[in-house]
């Protein structure tokens, strides 16, 4: 939980610069392209055929059908290349969804505002792009190094705006964390409470895994009753911490 792997995007822009025998080993019936002559000339026309056994390529330029033998031709540079990925969001179905969380640390004097670290896993069902549903169980260590652990058990609903592979996404968990006693850090009782999470975020990916990222306020109830040598502390605490997330999703 020290390092979190951040999804790289990789976009390829075609620009293919060779010769003749190199460029299109098939039939493109509209595929922009800049044709060099060995003349020096060159001009934009569309690739119509290449018939590779006679050795002749025709292109569609002017308004006209022009035909040029391959040893004429010295390159060709395709233009208008899509590089439009198409959208594979799935929008219904079921979704699993795994998540490692860093917590800001407390205002004020409390643990030096040490930061916390969490990790959450839910599943549910999308009902369309706008809307999902489901639940999860997660584990917060509010302060790192401390027993100041939480188990919570929530249900969420979340959901993405934009109908693109890339999308700004909201997010709302609810439920009710669990708090455990450590009698070997003078931790004598702990009772949880209320948890509630809303967040907003963007979804990443080009394939059927996604990469998600949110931020936004965790608050979480809880008391902790310390004993350090006779004397009682009994800290009642609504956790209010800036929480970011990193996940993927499938």
């Amino acid at each position: 939980m020290k390092n979190f792997i951040h999804f790289i995007f990789i976009v390829f822009l075609l620009s293919a610069s060779a010769n003749v025998t190199e460029v299109l080993a098939q039939t493109n019936t509209d595929n922009r392209v800049i044709v060099h002559l060995n003349n020096g000339s060159k001009f934009e026309a569309n690739l119509k055929e290449w018939d590779q056994i006679n050795g002749v390529m025709i292109f569609e330029a002017f308004g006209n059908t022009v035909e040029f033998e391959s040893d004429q031709i010295k390159k060709i540079i395709q233009l208008d290349v899509d590089e439009t990925v198409a959208y594979n969001f799935k929008e219904v179905g079921p979704y699993y969804h795994v998540r490692m969380n860093i917590i800001t640390g407390n205002p004020g004097n409390r643990e030096n505002q040490e930061p916390g670290l969490g990790l959450s896993v839910s599943a549910g069902k999308r009902f369309n792009r706008l809307l999902s549903v489901g639940g999860g169980i997660g584990f917060d260590e509010y302060i790192v190094g401390t027993s100041e652990n939480i188990l919570s058990t929530f249900g969420e609903v979340s959901g993405y705006l934009m109908p693109n592979n890339q999308s700004i996404s909201y997010h709302l968990a609810a439920g009710y964390g669990f708090a455990f006693k450590n009698e070997e850090a003078n931790l004598t009782s702990a009772t949880g409470g209320w948890m509630v999470y809303p967040a907003v975020g963007f979804r990443l990916g080009k394939k059927n895994l996604k990469w998600t990222f949110d931020f936004g306020y965790k608050f979480q109830k809880a008391n902790w009753v310390y004993d350090n040598w006779g004397t009682i502390s009994d800290q009642r605490i609504l956790y209010r911490r800036l929480t970011l997330r990193t996940g993927v999703m499938f």
